[in-house]
C-alpha cells in the first residue's frame, strides 16, 4: 500500500504521457493539443509558431514530447515552473547546460552492462554506468563532442554526437562483446578504462581491482574481501568476512542472485569462490535495499564471468599448494564455463593438512535475444571437517541453481530462479525466487518479487574431544551434555518484496517494502527499507539509509564453529528457534567525492541496533559448554576510504573504528570475541610495464578481546554454573586486548606465450599477532604459474 502511494506520486510527479500524431499541421495548433492533454500553460508567440508545420507521431512524458515536437523547429523551450512552460528561440538557450543520459546494454543479450567508463573525449565529463546499465553526465555546454564508452570484455564504443544547449539527450548504447583472454591473465594495454563511482554502502568491486591485493592463494573471493573497509577475519586462516562487526551467521551470500548455503569449507580457510571465475563482487554494508534479505549486518552478492569467447580456450594453473584447470566454449545459443581447483591446505597453528577441492560450473542458452536459460553448479569437498569446537565426517557442500530471464522491449525483465544448496545429508536448501523489473521512464524504476525457501538442518555435530587435554584440570570434567541439535534448524518462509526507485536531477530515492512470512507461526513481519541521496555538485554524493532487517535462518551452519578456537576453548553464535527471528534496525550517512583521474574519497557513519532474542551464545571451555541466550545487541562506528583506480598505481586506503556490543536476556554487557575496534587496510598496485605489477597490502587489526581464560587466571570452574553467571564472570570483566598485523608484498608478471598470454605469481606474507605476553610471527609464501591455450 505505502509503495502502491508512492508510486502513485511519482507518476503523477512525471505527469501524464501525451499522445500527439498528426501531419502537416501548423504548430500553433500542435502546441494547444499538447497544452490540453498535457495541463501544462505554454507561453510562446503565435506570429513565430503559426508559419511552422509539423509531421509528427508520439506517445511519450510532456516533456519528451515537447522536446521532439520543437525538434524539428529553431525553438525551444524552458520550464521556469512545472505548471508553465515557455517557448523561446533556440538562440536564446544555446548557452544553458545540457544532460546526456542512457543505458548501456549487451548486443546480444540485452543484459545491462556494469561499470563501463562512459566520457566525452577531451573533457571532464564522466562516469560509470551503474548496476542497471544507466549512465549519466550533466552540465555539458553545448556543441560536437565524442562519446566514448569503454569496458573490459567488450568492444570500445565511440561516436560523434551533437549537444544541443538546455537539452536532455537519450543516447541507449549496445556494446558488441571481444574475445579476449581469460580474466586472470589479462594483459591490458590500457588501464584507463574504469572509473568507478565511489560508495562504500553498496562496494562494487571488478574483476580487475580482484587482482589489485597480493594473495596466498590462486584466487578467493572471500580472501579479496578481507582486504576491504570494515572487513576483519576471525584469525589469520579464517576467510569468512566480518561486515562491520556481524558474525558469519548474521550475513548472506550469493551469487548470480542464488542464496550459497555453507559458502566456505575446510574449517573456514577457502570459500567455494574462485577470483577467476567471476566478473564483479559486491559488499552490502548497513542500510542495503529491499531486493535483499535474510541477513542482519551485510551481504555479499557475486556475479560470475560473462561467457565470450569465439573458439574454445582452456587454461591451466600450478602453484606451490595445487593446481587449477577451466575451459570456456561457445556454439550457437549455448555456452559453456568450468573450473576447478585442488589445494593442500595447512592450519599454522597445529599443522593439520587437508586437500580439499572446489569445482564451478555455468551453462548458458540464449534462446534468441529475449530468452536466457542459465545453469550454475557450485561445490566444494571438505566442508565441515573436526575442528577445535565440533567433529562431523568430511563432507561436501553442493549449490546449484537454473535461471529463466525474459527481456520486455529494453523496458525490464522478468526472472524466475529454482536452487538448492546442501551439506550432504546433514543440511539443505530449497528455494524458489521470481522477480520482475520494470523502467517506465530512465528516471523510474519498480521492481518486486517473491522469493519462498525451506532450510532444514539435523544439527548432529557432537562435540570434539581432540584438543581437550590442552587445558584439562582437576576441576574439569566431562562434559557429554552438549545438544546434538544445537545446529539444528527448521525454516519454511515466504517473502512478498516491492521497491521503486526514482531519480530526478540531482536526487535520488530508493524506497521499499519486504513482507517475510513464516510458516510454522503465520506472522508476517514489516521491513521498511529507505535510501535517499542527492548530488550538490556532480562530483559529490550524499546518501542516507535506513531499513529493518529480519533473518530467521543461518545459511553458515555453524561456520565460526570451525576456526578461530584457541586448543579447548571457543565462542560462537547460534539460532536457538527459527519462530522468532533476530530483527536489526540499520542507519547510515555517507559522503563520497569523485574527482578526475580516478581519486575517489568516502567517509560513513552507521549504526544497527539489533533484537537477538533467537540466538544463543556458545561459550566452550574445554568440554565444558554454556548456552547464553542473547537479548540485543549494537554495532555502531565511522568507516574512511580513499581509493584509485585509474592509472599504473591503482589501490586502496582505509580505516575503520568499530564498537560492536551484545547483551545478555539477564542484562550482561560484554564484547563479542569477533569485535575488531580498529581496522586499516592498504592495498596498492603498480604496473611497473604492461606485463609487470607489484602489488602490497598492509593490514591491522587491534581492539579484541583476548579472554584470560588459560589455567593461570581460572582456577576453579563449576560446570553446573548457570550461564549468566559464567557470562558475568568470564565474558563481562574487561579482557586483553589483542591486535594483529599483516603485511604482504607479490608480483606478477604477464608474458607472451605461444598463442595466449602466461602469467607468474610470487606472494610473500607476514603476520604479527599480539597476545599480550605472547607475540605470534608466522611468514607464508605462495608461488603460482598460469597459462591458457586456444
Amino acid at each position: 500500500m505505502c509503495l502502491a502511494f508512492m508510486f502513485a506520486e511519482t507518476a503523477k510527479a512525471q505527469g501524464p504521457l501525451v499522445k500527439i500524431q498528426v501531419e502537416n499541421e501548423k504548430l500553433t495548433t500542435v502546441l494547444e493539443n499538447f497544452s490540453t492533454q498535457s495541463r501544462i500553460r505554454l507561453v510562446y508567440a503565435s506570429s513565430s509558431t503559426d508559419s511552422i508545420k509539423i509531421t509528427i507521431k508520439v506517445t511519450d512524458s510532456p516533456a519528451r514530447v515537447l522536446k521532439k515536437i520543437l525538434r524539428q523547429t529553431p525553438l525551444d523551450f524552458l520550464q521556469p515552473a512545472p505548471d508553465l512552460w515557455i517557448i523561446l528561440p533556440q538562440a536564446e538557450t544555446n548557452h544553458l547546460p545540457a544532460h546526456l543520459f542512457g543505458i548501456i546494454r549487451e548486443q546480444k543479450t540485452r543484459t545491462p552492462v556494469e561499470a563501463a567508463s562512459v566520457f566525452l573525449k577531451g573533457t571532464r565529463h564522466g562516469c560509470a554506468s551503474d548496476i542497471t546499465g544507466r549512465y549519466s553526465l550533466e552540465n555539458i555546454e553545448s556543441g560536437k563532442y565524442t562519446l566514448v564508452v569503454q569496458r573490459i570484455g567488450f568492444k570500445k564504443w565511440e561516436k560523434e554526437i551533437v549537444v544541443p544547449g538546455n537539452g536532455s539527450i537519450e543516447r541507449n548504447i549496445l556494446l558488441f562483446t571481444a574475445p579476449e583472454p581469460m580474466p586472470e591473465i589479462l594483459i591490458e594495454e590500457d588501464r584507463n578504462l574504469e572509473k568507478s563511482q565511489i560508495r562504500l554502502a553498496r562496494q562494487s568491486i571488478s574483476a580487475r581491482q580482484m587482482a589489485i591485493p597480493p594473495l596466498l592463494n590462486d584466487g578467493d573471493a572471500f580472501a579479496v574481501i578481507q582486504h576491504m573497509p570494515g572487513v576483519s577475519s576471525q584469525d589469520p586462516d579464517d576467510v569468512f568476512p566480518h561486515i562491520e562487526g556481524g558474525t558469519a551467521a548474521e550475513m548472506a551470500v550469493q551469487i548470480d542472485g542464488i542464496p550459497v548455503f555453507v559458502p566456505t569449507y575446510s574449517r573456514n580457510r577457502r570459500s567455494i569462490f574462485a577470483t577467476q571465475m567471476l566478473e564483479s563482487l559486491h559488499i552490502l554494508r548497513a542500510g542495503y535495499d529491499a531486493s535483499h534479505g535474510e541477513a542482519l549486518t551485510g551481504v555479499v552478492a557475486m556475479k560470475s564471468t560473462t561467457i565470450n569467447v569465439s573458439r574454445p580456450r582452456f587454461q591451466a594453473g600450478l602453484h606451490t599448494r595445487g593446481f587449477s584447470i577451466g575451459a570456456q566454449a561457445q556454439k550457437g545459443a549455448f555456452s559453456l564455463l568450468t573450473f576447478a581447483r585442488r589445494t593442500s591446505l595447512r592450519n599454522t597453528d597445529n599443522d593439520i593438512r587437508e586437500n580439499v577441492s572446489d569445482f564451478m560450473q555455468k551453462i548458458v542458452w540464449q534462446r534468441n535475444q529475449k530468452h536466457r536459460f542459465e545453469l550454475l553448479a557450485l561445490l566444494g569437498s571438505g566442508a565441515f571437517t573436526q575442528s577445535n569446537s565440533v567433529s562431523t565426517p568430511v563432507l561436501i557442500n553442493a549449490s546449484t541453481g537454473l535461471k529463466y530471464s525474459v527481456e520486455m522491449q529494453n523496458k525490464g525483465q522478468v526472472t524466475w530462479t529454482i536452487y538448492n544448496s546442501s551439506l550432504q545429508s546433514r543440511a539443505w536448501e530449497t528455494g524458489s525466487i521470481l522477480k520482475f523489473i520494470y523502467r517506465f521512464t530512465p528516471s523510474l524504476e519498480v521492481e518486486s518479487g517473491l522469493h519462498y525457501f525451506t532450510l532444514r538442518s539435523e544439527g548432529d555435530a557432537p562435540i570434539d574431544s581432540l584438543y581437550s587435554y590442552k587445558f584439562i584440570l582437576p576441576e574439569f570434567v566431562e562434559y557429554d551434555l552438549l545438544s546434538e541439535k544445537l545446529f539444528s534448524q527448521s525454516v519454511e518462509l515466504a517473502t512478498f518484496y516491492g521497491q521503486a526507485f526514482w531519480q530526478h536531477k540531482k536526487w535520488a530515492v530508493r524506497a521499499g517494502l519486504r513482507l517475510p512470512r513464516h510458516s510454522q507461526t503465520g506472522k508476517i513481519e514489516y521491513a521498511p527499507r529507505l535510501q535517499f541521496s542527492y548530488n550538490p555538485l556532480t562530483f559529490i554524493n550524499l546518501q542516507l539509509s535506513t531499513g529493518r532487517y529480519f533473518q530467521f535462518a543461518d545459511r553458515s551452519y555453524a561456520s565460526e564453529a570451525k576456526s578461530g578456537d584457541d586448543f579447548g576453548q571457543g565462542e560462537y553464535v547460534v539460532v536457538g528457534s527459527n519462530n522468532l527471528p533476530a530483527e536489526a534496525r540499520h542507519y547510515r550517512f555517507e559522503a563520497s567525492i569523485n574527482v578526475p583521474a580516478g581519486w575517489g574519497f568516502s567517509v560513513a557513519v552507521y549504526q544497527k541496533r539489533m533484537d537477538l532474542h533467537s540466538r544463543l551464545y556458545h561459550t566452550r571451555l574445554n568440554q565444558v559448554s554454556w548456552l547464553l541466550p542473547l537479548e540485543n545487541g549494537k554495532s555502531q562506528g565511522i568507516q574512511t576510504y580513499v581509493t584509485k583506480n585509474i592509472g599504473p598505481l591503482q589501490g586502496w586506503i582505509s580505516y575503520t573504528f568499530n564498537s560492536t556490543k551484545y547483551r545478555s536476556s539477564g542484562g550482561v554487557e560484554f564484547i563479542p570475541y569477533f569485535q575488531r575496534k580498529n581496522i586499516y587496510q592498504m592495498a596498492l598496485s603498480n604496473y611497473i610495464s604492461a606485463s609487470l605489477q607489484l602489488k602490497w597490502h598492509y593490514a591491522k587489526y587491534t581492539g579484541f578481546p583476548e579472554r584470560l581464560w588459560g589455567p593461570e587466571n581460572i582456577q576453579i570452574l563449576d560446570p553446573l554454573m548457570p550461564a549468566e553467571e559464567f557470562a558475568e564472570r568470564y565474558l563481562a570483566p574487561d579482557s586483553r586486548i589483542g591486535s594483529r598485523t599483516k603485511i604482504a608484498f607479490g608480483l606478477s608478471w604477464k608474458f607472451r606465450g605461444p598463442r595466449q598470454p602466461h602469467a607468474i605469481d610470487f606472494t610473500a606474507e607476514n603476520i604479527i599477532s599480539d597476545h599480550g605476553p605472547d607475540i605470534d610471527d608466522q611468514f607464508r609464501f605462495w608461488a603460482g604459474y598460469r597459462f591458457a591455450v586456444k
